[in-house]
């Protein structure tokens, strides 16, 4: 019985002055670790990383302004294409107009899903933003010669508008470093809102003077917007996005 006591203690002294795996692992595990250098510093506030002189021109004045013309376009071509084509004497035609909005919009989510990692991100807004104003201002234009086919330009409007906002948040929730992304997305998103409220207060007096008036706005607010997404620098399509 001594001899078995003496033997295990000979073992326990042993296995600590020569470790085998076990305790090696059990010893590492809770030996100190060299601590890991921490971040470099970013600038202090969102509005100093997304004002900065690297951002302003190049990222957040051209987006917030592309945000600004999706909104004023987008809001004032569903609120007053009822009226114009009650104005226009196709009041029959526009429940079924918003319904195949409804359908072409859905479509246009989903193909824009499809090709989003597949194109140049400020090259798919661009032509989005483009494609959206030729056919809203080509609709209307065409309104008292070619019934059908204005009707079909202006439902493709509806489908490059939702491509425009599908590159917008995607392209939005890349180009910030993530320290500030979250917040800076929402300045983007937030304020230009405003163009929305614009366009569905002013339609109204502005069908009053002309008929096509708000969707000549409207168009113009897409190309404009075609004009400002060509100031963005490029998308981070097949890149990894900053963290720092």
């Amino acid at each position: 019985m001594l001899r078995s006591l003496v033997g295990s203690e000979m073992c326990i002294r042993d296995s600590l002055t020569f470790p085998g795996p076990v305790t090696a692992a059990f010893v590492s595990a809770y030996r100190p670790q060299a601590s890991l250098a921490p971040p470099p510093d970013a600038p202090s506030g969102v509005l100093s990383r997304v004002l900065s002189g690297d951002q302003l021109l190049s990222v957040t004045l051209p987006l917030w302004g592309c945000f600004f013309m999706a909104n004023y376009a987008g809001y004032g071509n569903f609120m007053w294409m009822n009226e114009f084509l009650a104005q226009t004497g196709h009041k029959d035609l526009a429940k079924l107009e918003y319904m195949v909005f409804a359908a072409v919009e859905a479509v246009g989510v989903v193909l824009t899903t499809v090709v989003i990692d597949k194109a140049e991100r400020r090259t798919l807004l661009a032509a989005a933003f483009l494609s959206g104003g030729a056919c809203i201002l080509g609709g209307v234009l065409l309104m008292e010669y070619s019934l059908y086919l204005a009707l079909f330009l202006i439902a493709m409007n509806a489908f490059f508008e939702q491509a425009v906002w599908c590159v917008l948040y995607v392209y939005a929730g890349e180009v910030y470093p993530s320290t500030v992304r979250n917040s800076a997305t929402g300045l983007a998103m937030g304020p230009t809102r405003i163009g929305g409220v614009l366009s569905t207060t002013l339609g109204r007096y502005l069908m009053k003077i002309e008929v096509n008036l708000p969707f000549y706005l409207t168009g113009t607010a897409l190309v404009l917007g075609f004009l400002l997404s060509l100031c963005l620098r490029p998308g981070k399509t097949g890149q990894g996005l900053d963290d720092f």
